[in-house]
This record gives C-alpha cells, structure tokens and sequence, in this order.
C-alpha cells in the first residue's frame, strides 16, 4: 500500500501518481498548490511561497529572502529595490541613483556623528592622519557641495551642536596619508580649500587624528609624551577648556574626550589631539602637518628629550617659529608656557633642561 501525501497548501490527500514537491523536507504540495503559491527564485533556481517573495523592481523579476539579502537592497527614500552594487551608501541607508541624485542640489549638511562617507585614503602609508574643521561661515555652509566633497573627496559636511547653529559646520576627512607633498596637493584643490579659508570664531576647534601603522595609541602617547608641554605652549587659549589642561601622559591612557583621546587600542588605531584650534588656513594646516609628521618619526619620551629636539632640530624649530610668528605669540611668552606646562604635567621641578634663550634658538 503506497504512502498517502497530504498537501501543505489545501490539504487534500494526493494520488501515489500525482507528481508532487518535496519542499525542504517539511512536506508535499500538490501541482496546483504549487503554481499557485511558489515561484521560482531568479537567483537560487528554487522554489519558494511566495510569501517570501521579494520584487526587484530595476530587473522585474522575483528573488527568495535569502537572495535579496544577499545581493538587494531598498531605496530609503522611494522603496526602489535594485542590486546593492548600483546604490548608494550614505549615513546607515542606501538610495538608488535617481534619489541620491535629486538631492545634490539640497546641500544637506549630515547629523553629528552620521558617519557616511569616511573611508581609509591613507594607501597603507605608515603615518596617518585625519583632520575636523570646525566653521562658523554660513555663506560658506549654503554654497559648498556636500555632495561632491563626499563622492569625490571622502569628506563629510555634518552639523556641530556647539557651534551657531546658523554658520556652524564641520568638515571631516578620510583617513589620509600624512606625506606632505600629497597633503599640499590635497590642500591646493579649491573645492578643499574653500573649507579651510571658511570664517571660524573663537568657539571652532581643529581637532586632529594621527595613527602609525606599527603602534598602538598608547605607545603613540609614550612616544610623544615629551612633546605635550610644546603642544601646550603653542596652543595656550585651548589649555583653559577643562579637557585640555595639561596632564600627565599616563591620564591619558585611561582613555576620555581630553586632550588626547584614543579610537582603539590595537596597531594603527587612531590618537586624537584635541588641543589644536581652528587653523586659519591651508598654510597652517600644513605646518601642523609638519609638526605631526616631526613628532611620529622622531620619539621623545620625556620632557628633556622633546626640549633637547627643540633645540637641535632645524625643522622642529622652524614649524614652532611659523607657528608663533603666524599667531603673534612672544617667543619669551611661550618658552615661559612652556616651561610651566613642563613642571604641571611632571608634577616635580623641571633638571637641566638643556635650551638657551628661545629668540636665538628660534632665529637659528
């Protein structure tokens, strides 16, 4: 006596000679059933209830869930549904050409944080950095193409709760390389330009992330510990916000948003420097560049050996000497920051520290 099938779908007993469908070992459809309710996917070659069904509206074809999840996606702003590879991705959601073209001429500054559109332009360059411009400039907020700096650049435009809500932007770049000569290409272009030459005011900050492929962020705060009372005296309006007074390099591997703030802890992950102000233009972006670059290829450690370079470093001196003649900081007033900052963040009266009077040693 042959065994009797009962369908999934109507429930009526099948013949033993009815040809029937073996779905997924949970059971038989009879062929009617099976036309009814199954389709036949387009990218597995399955049967599947059409309950699950998902319609490819650029293509016009029908593929099962796991298919669609695999290789689909839904327009957030009109339910297109296409293949993931021919969207675009921005801030969390995908949006087909058409929308994502419609509103290029909206100029949309992102949320804080959004997160859409950074990505890693360094080339597997040892050195990195990443750069935050904060502006207050709004003829500048309602012209520049935000669009345009993401596609082709990887910079995102987002909104700042702590700047004027009129003006106020930030401009945040990719991972770059931090190799001077393709930086000052970088700078050059106009479109980039424009964001650094934007107005700022005193509430604008120019945060700053560097990262070395061969170290961690706490080796990188070991290795440029003896850097911190430099950085300090070059910036001295920035140590008065609570987050960036000086401190001992070891607060800062605890991790918090201080003057130093680490993104990881693995080889390559980012140490961000929050005691940078808003840079005036392309040309001090590219003197803190140099003085970044100088700081992650030559290691001080300690106090004395950051002061001892300032000395004997033609090139640290010159990024220092640029930096405060473009600021109109006295020279005596920053070897007098500098010193003091030394002593807070040791906690201990600062020994032989090897530098003469700072004019000639500036004006070297």
């Amino acid at each position: 006596m042959s065994e009797l099938r009962k369908c999934l779908e109507c429930g009526e007993y099948l013949p033993s000679e009815e040809t029937t469908y073996i779905l997924s070992q949970s059971g038989y459809v009879c062929d009617k059933c099976l036309e009814d309710c199954y389709f036949t996917c387009e990218g597995c070659n399955k049967y599947h209830h059409l309950d699950n069904a998902y319609y490819i509206d650029s293509e016009g074809i029908y593929v099962c869930e796991s298919c669609y999840y695999e290789s689909y996606g839904r327009c957030t702003s009109c339910d297109y549904r296409m293949r993931i590879e021919d969207m675009y991705y921005y801030c969390g959601d995908y949006y087909c050409p058409d929308c994502y073209n419609d509103c290029e001429d909206e100029e949309i500054i992102d949320e804080y944080h959004c997160g859409g559109g950074r990505g890693d332009y360094s080339k597997d360059y040892r050195y990195r950095v990443g750069v935050e411009l904060e502006r207050e400039d709004r003829d500048t907020k309602e012209s520049i193409d935000t669009y345009k700096l993401r596609n082709d650049y990887g910079w995102v435009v987002e909104s700042d709760s702590s700047l004027d809500s009129f003006s106020g932007f930030e401009a945040i770049s990719p991972i770059l390389p931090l190799r001077l000569g393709d930086l000052e290409k970088l700078f050059s272009d106009e479109d980039i330009r424009s964001l650094v030459r934007a107005e700022y005011t005193s509430d604008c900050g120019g945060h700053m992330t560097i990262s070395d492929t061969k170290r961690n962020p706490d080796q990188l705060i070991d290795d440029i510990a003896g850097y911190l009372p430099i950085l300090y005296a070059l910036f001295p309006n920035r140590t008065t916000n609570h987050y960036c007074e000086p401190r001992e390099k070891d607060f800062y591997k605890v991790g918090g948003r201080y003057a130093l703030n680490k993104r990881g802890s693995y080889k390559g992950d980012g140490l961000e420097i929050r005691l940078f102000d808003a840079p005036k233009d392309e040309v001090d972006l590219m003197n803190r560049f140099r003085l970044l670059k100088f700081m992650l290829s030559h290691r001080a450690t300690t106090i004395e050996q950051g002061l001892r370079l300032l000395s004997e470093s033609k090139k640290l001196r010159k990024v220092v000497k640029n930096h405060l003649d473009m600021y109109e900081i006295a020279y005596k007033d920053f070897y007098s920051n500098l010193v003091r900052y030394a002593r807070e963040i040791d906690k201990i009266r600062l020994r032989n520290i090897d530098i003469e009077d700072i004019d000639s040693i500036l004006n070297r």
